[in-house]
């Protein structure tokens, strides 16, 4: 059946049909007898194709089939028409908010009293990702069939919706093109429709070639504002279109806008991705990030899905239709040819150091605010907010602390990691940059990483967990990253929800973040991944001291352990105390000893007695004169 579609191109494709969209939708009642070839909903589906494998699309059907209403056809398609789409019956109501700007249309089929077929028909604004599109949908979700040709398949499509019996709600009417009285080159009088100019500069934006070498896009715009072109610009003045697309020209000169990559912040390995960056992620939006590191660690494609990941955020936050992307370049002034949305992330992707002033990297880093970095010509002016990442290859083995079991460096060792990055500049430039900047360092021996402070003494954690510091990726998105690398996009079976998990994540971190100052949730982060480290380090293993050799006597003098020497307390009653002690010798030594301290007693005893009576007679004398004194008194 999706020749039926094929056959609409044929008929409708010519130059003499016109595609046009109202300012406002029209509700009318089509009967099947005022219709020449009438088509079923299911007819109607077999020109369309489930959303899987798309990437992007401008309409989506929520098709919704024998749903039991109370509710009448004429009521629902009033509902549509109103743009109330809150007030659909919950059964046909949209699992998410309808993006601004989308027009609904609708048609509502009644099969038998109480049971309906309703076809929402959602038309974006702009082009959207397949994914973020169908997440509305609260019946099935559909795309129009693809043909080349983008307005034939527009008129044909519309052809074939204005074919099915119903209530229609229409945005869209094909119609026969009337003839054009003013010429092409009448600028001055030159006064299109407001949809009609959206239309065509759409058009212009997306099919214009960039590149005029050999006159492509000059030969493109005659072509297409011909009277008889099939295209939404025919009739327009040559110098409108010209200065359009020349608009297109310059900004495509610099950084080009990126939008898919296949890897998701759960590509990378399960420290940094689960224990890391939840609360790295928070702290992205006021700061930018350092990154340094060896060739061939993943620098690249890890700060590419961080960058895409505070777009998503960004995108759910603001609940913007954009699509998250990002800009990389090797210098600041490719930056300066477009100014891009806060979704839309800055790389800075290892830049000559000669060519980046310290100036203008403290403006870089200041994520915080608004800031404007140094051009050729003029300035590239940056978003609040939005995520700057720096990468380089700046190091010296040389430079790198010795390995070790430490999980955390002095700030010494730090700076001198950094020596190169910061070659030549004041050392308080250096520290305002820090104070602005997540570091992440990746050295031979571990992976350094140091968050935004000015004080040199900072911690600097050493990270040795899963081997971060020679990749960063994991391996169960590596082969979708080697086809990326060939030209081949593809996204992994769990991709849609890890991006969902990553705004889960970052919303709740920033949570926490919003709740105090940016310096004590940075205190709290520093003591978090410190005791991650801890957590992570290896037992140390038990030290056994050896065992005496076996058949080893306890008699031999190497390993006798000697009593300290004896000590003679005299005592004030005239006693020698002599403190004993056990000795393992053999007797012969005994006897000796017992001996020589028997001869050392007896003389020690013969001293106290003297001097016993000399103090007895002394002590007497003293009473006898205190009795005197006592009488007398």
């Amino acid at each position: 059946m999706a020749a039926l579609i094929d056959e609409a191109m044929n008929t409708l494709g010519g130059k003499e049909w016109h595609y046009e969209t109202r300012s406002e939708p029209c509700c009318a009642f089509k009967k099947i007898e005022d219709i020449g070839k009438p088509l079923t909903v299911q007819d109607l589906l077999t020109c369309c194709r489930p959303p899987t494998g798309v990437k992007s699309t401008m309409m989506l059907l929520d098709v919704h089939l024998s749903v039991q209403l109370s509710e009448s056809p004429e009521a629902i398609a009033s509902t549509l028409q109103s743009q109330q789409v809150d007030d659909l019956p919950a059964p046909l109501k949209f699992k998410e908010r309808v993006p601004s700007g989308a027009k609904i249309g609708g048609i509502v089929i009644e099969q038998a009293p109480g049971c309906l077929n309703v076809i929402k028909l959602v038309f974006f604004k702009a082009t959207m990702s397949t994914g973020q599109a169908t997440k509305i949908a609260s019946g099935s979700a559909y795309l129009p069939f693809f043909r080349a040709g983008p307005w034939a398949v527009k008129k044909a499509f519309q052809s074939l919706l204005d074919r099915v019996p119903g209530h229609h709600v229409q945005w869209n009417v094909v119609c026969q093109k009337e003839k054009v009285a003013k010429p092409a080159s009448s600028s001055s009088t030159w006064s299109p429709d407001e949809d009609v100019l959206r239309q065509g500069v759409a058009f212009i934006n997306e099919n214009a070639p960039e590149s005029d070498a050999q006159n492509e896009q000059y030969t493109w715009i005659l072509l297409n504002i011909k009277e008889d072109s099939e295209s939404p610009i025919a009739g327009w003045p040559e110098t409108k279109v010209r200065l359009m697309a020349q608009n297109k020209s310059r900004a495509s000169s610099g950084a080009t806008l990126q939008r898919e990559f296949p890897l998701t912040t759960f590509s990378l390995k399960p420290f940094l991705a689960e224990a890391l960056l939840p609360l790295l992620y928070p702290l992205f939006i006021c700061y930018g990030v350092l990154c340094i590191g060896w060739p061939g660690v993943g620098k690249t494609p890890a700060l590419i899905s961080m960058l895409l990941a505070m777009g998503r955020y960004h995108i759910h936050r603001l609940q913007a239709d954009g699509v998250p992307g990002w800009r990389r370049a090797k210098s600041l002034d490719n930056f300066r040819h477009q100014i891009g949305q806060v979704y839309e992330g800055i790389f800075l992707d290892d830049p000559h150091h000669d060519s980046i002033s310290i100036a203008d990297l403290k403006s870089f880093l200041t994520v915080e605010e608004e800031q404007t970095t140094s051009g050729r010509y003029n300035d590239a002016k940056l978003i609040r907010n939005c995520m700057r990442a720096y990468a380089s290859n700046d190091l010296d083995r040389s430079d790198e602390p010795e390995d070790d079991n430490r999980t955390s460096i002095t700030g010494e060792e730090f700076l001198k990691l950094t020596r190169r990055i910061f070659a030549g500049d004041k050392h308080a430039d250096v520290l305002a940059c820090l104070k602005r900047a997540v570091v992440i360092i990746l050295g031979l021996h571990a992976v350094y990483l140091r968050l935004p402070s000015q004080d040199p003494t900072s911690k600097v954690h050493r990270i040795k967990v899963d081997d971060l510091h020679r990749d960063l990726l994991a391996e169960k998105d590596k082969p979708l990253y080697s086809k990326y690398k060939l030209g081949i996009l593809e996204y992994g079976p769990e991709w849609e929800g890890e991006t969902e998990q990553e705004v889960r994540m970052i919303s709740e971190g920033l949570e926490r973040f919003a709740a105090g100052r940016p310096e004590a949730y940075i205190e709290v982060v520093n003591g978090k991944i410190e005791e991650q480290l801890w957590s992570h380090l290896p037992p140390v293993p038990p030290v056994h001291l050896p065992d005496r050799p076996s058949g080893a006597s306890s008699d031999s003098g190497d390993d006798q352990v000697m009593p300290p020497p004896s000590i003679i307390v005299p005592d004030p009653f005239g006693h020698i105390h002599i403190p004993a002690y056990q000795k393992d010798t053999d007797a012969a030594a005994a006897l000796a000893s017992l001996e020589a301290n028997a001869q050392d007693a007896e003389e020690a005893l013969q001293m106290p007695e003297d001097l016993g009576e000399d103090l007895a007679e002394e002590d007497f004398a003293a009473d006898e004169e205190a009795a005197a004194v006592m009488r007398g008194a």
